[in-house]
């Protein structure tokens, strides 16, 4: 018997308009990812939270289909959400950006775990849209930059709409990277990981548990440190 979505989710949706459907929907997948799989191996956990997802892509299949159609007008995409927490900062102040290219729910708790431990509190977490086609140089465009690999070595071209970041782009170790974080107050560092992992051909069970040991790496919490070491008091997200 296929799992179908709760009753309470399925009376929520009717009725509503795309963008409090696209909401809702975003709010239960993050919801699904975070307390599905607790206590479990990262890849049994992986396993399980897929299983939960499973009833939304089935009715977004079928009952839900023509959601499609708004999903770009209703779903807050992730480019611009960062742009415009990027745009609250005052100018000198310091702030940080991550981008771990192709990270997703699935791996969100296991992101909190290693927070805990590394020393970080997570304040705020919201499931926003990928750009379609959901591939690298398309998020890159929504940045304003042809290609990822544009904002290595800091140089950002004009039209990057992190207006005033250093940037860099790597696929090293997280000791190497800590390296490459100097003494400029604002920083956006895009990390090929987890993405080479995809093209490599591992399954989602492999990249949670690569996932895993990457978080519960002190390394790669020095690393994401680092900007507060040589800068102003920096903020993150």
């Amino acid at each position: 018997m296929t799992a179908a979505l709760p009753l309470s989710l399925l009376r929520e949706l009717q009725g509503a308009t795309p963008a409090s459907a696209w909401s809702v929907l975003a709010r239960y997948a993050l919801e699904a990812c975070e307390s599905n799989g607790k206590g479990l191996s990262a890849d049994t956990a992986a396993r399980i939270r897929d299983d939960a997802l499973r009833p939304l892509d089935t009715w977004l299949a079928g009952a839900g289909w023509d959601l499609w159609g708004e999903f770009g007008a209703a779903m807050p995409r992730t480019a611009d959400r960062l742009v415009e927490w990027w745009d609250t900062i005052p100018t000198g102040t310091g702030a940080a950006v991550l981008i771990l290219d192709g990270l997703s729910l699935r791996e969100l708790a296991l992101l909190r775990e290693g927070a805990a431990t590394g020393g970080f509190a997570i304040t705020t977490a919201t499931a926003t849209a990928a750009e379609l086609p959901g591939d690298t140089n398309t998020f890159a465009g929504a940045l304003g930059v042809s290609a990822r690999n544009t904002l290595a070595n800091n140089h950002p071209p004009a039209g990057f709409r992190l207006k005033g970041a250093s940037t860099e782009v790597a696929n090293l170790p997280w000791e190497d990277c800590a390296a490459l974080i100097k003494a400029e107050p604002r920083w956006v560092f895009w990390h090929e990981w987890p993405d080479t992992r995809f093209h490599d051909g591992s399954t989602f069970q492999a990249l949670a548990k690569n996932a895993a040991n990457t978080f519960a790496d002190p390394a790669f919490w020095a690393f994401l440190k680092a900007p507060c070491h040589r800068a102003p008091p920096a903020r993150h997200l």
